[in-house]
This record gives structure tokens, C-alpha cells and sequence, in this order.
């Protein structure tokens, strides 16, 4: 994704594996089964460390895996809030 200008800030866990997506297409019809892996463990202190607030600063837009939702849904509020206020 770098490649494209997408500056990726993946949290590291390294004691779990990361999530993995088994996808199915049958007659043009796409379906998934998912296991988010490492990422049921994003934590405030990533999202509120110095690099990661840097790049927050910087960017145009933000984006998250909606697959944290059920997860971490409060520190996506935060990102969100932060979107909003800052237009991004």
C-alpha cells in the first residue's frame, strides 16, 4: 500500500498472529469468513502514541478496519471525533 502513498501504522502484536480472510466467489457473488487476529487488541497507547498522532496530523483522510468495531469501539469514537474535528 505504501507504494500507492497509503502510509500504513499497524499495531504490532507478537504474540498473536495477524487476521486472515478466507473469501468465496461463486457466480459473481463474494463471500467472507474472517478471523481479525492480533487486531482484537488495538489499545489506546497506539493510537495516542507521538508517531501515530503525527501521521493523524498529517493526513488528508483516516481509515480503520471496520472489523475493530466490536472490539474497540470507543477508541474508534475517539479517531472518529478526531476526524471530525479536524477535517479529515
Amino acid at each position: 500500500m505504501t507504494a500507492t502513498g497509503v502510509c500504513v501504522r499497524y499495531a504490532v502484536d507478537a504474540t498473536r498472529p495477524t487476521g486472515t480472510c478466507c473469501l468465496c466467489f461463486v457466480d459473481g457473488v463474494k463471500s467472507s469468513v474472517t478471523d481479525v487476529g492480533a487486531s482484537k487488541q488495538l489499545v489506546a497507547e497506539h493510537l495516542s502514541s507521538r508517531d501515530t498522532r503525527a501521521l493523524m496530523q498529517r493526513a488528508v483522510c483516516l481509515f480503520i478496519e471496520s472489523y475493530q468495531l466490536g472490539t474497540c469501539f470507543d477508541l474508534l469514537m475517539d479517531v472518529g471525533l478526531y476526524a471530525l474535528d479536524n477535517d479529515r
